[in-house]
């Protein structure tokens, strides 16, 4: 990549050359593919994947400061091809309506991004363990949250191994409903999402 950055002595640097990765495949039917924006009202919101209160490196750790003592790196996760491997299955199966991946500033980026996205609002009911900060903003890798009907709850257990957790329900009004939080607009989390 050929990209500069401004340095803290004010002048600009070149970045040391980057290797860029890129993955590519066959959509045999574009129509069929899932995107990340919510659907429908009414719908679940399940996460699928562990969280582990992993945030040395993260966008938490970037917002607030590196601690004094490092916390623990994001672990591989010996699950994830299996669980990608099923949510490709539930996604040609038909009973994904949306997925996003959790990876920088975890569940709560997700989420909002997600909401954004749709247009749509989550009530959240249930967070992954009982410390809000490591469910929200974990950055624990190969977790992703997905919008299915209940309907097909108990398919998409069937078809994705591994840690499954609803998460609470797609609804109509444009905001963010997490326990023990404010209820943040979809407005609200646009401007923070693109603060220009």
């Amino acid at each position: 990549l050929n990209n500069e950055y401004m340095g803290t002595d004010g002048e600009r640097h070149a970045v040391p050359p980057t290797l860029v990765i890129t993955a590519i495949a066959d959509v045999p039917d574009a129509s069929a593919a899932v995107t990340s924006d919510l659907k429908r009202a009414g719908d679940l919101v399940v996460l699928l994947g562990g969280t582990a209160p992993e945030f040395a490196g993260s966008h938490l750790d970037l917002v607030f400061g590196a601690p004094e003592r490092p916390g623990v790196v994001p672990a591989p996760d010996p699950q994830s091809v299996e669980r990608y491997r099923g949510v490709h299955r539930a996604i040609r199966s038909g009973i994904v309506r949306a997925a996003h991946d959790c990876s920088e500033g975890g569940l709560a980026v997700a989420l909002a991004e997600m909401a954004i996205g749709g247009r749509l609002g989550i009530d959240v009911t249930t967070l992954p363990g009982t410390d809000q900060a490591c469910a929200l903003f974990s950055e624990s890798i190969a977790r992703i949250v997905v919008e299915v009907q209940e309907t097909e709850l108990e398919a998409l257990r069937h078809q994705v191994p591994g840690a499954l957790l609803v998460l609470g329900t797609v609804v109509d009004e444009p905001e963010l409903r997490l326990p023990g939080c404010r209820p943040l607009t979809v407005d609200e989390l646009l401007a923070a999402w693109d603060p220009r």
